[in-house]
């Protein structure tokens, strides 16, 4: 029982930095939309490499 609390606390502490880390992510390498969706822009794309 120890060691399924343990893990789901680490699988809590992971969603929550996962989840920081997205509300928090540098909007520099990435835009964002109004519906919430993210492009990422800190690699080339198939379009704009012609």
């Amino acid at each position: 029982m120890k060691a399924f609390l343990t893990g789901a606390a680490v699988a809590a502490l992971g969603a929550g930095l996962t989840f920081v880390g997205l509300v928090t992510f540098d909007q520099s390498t990435a835009e964002r939309y109004q519906d919430g969706s993210v492009i990422l822009l800190d690699h080339a794309t198939s379009w704009d490499t012609d």
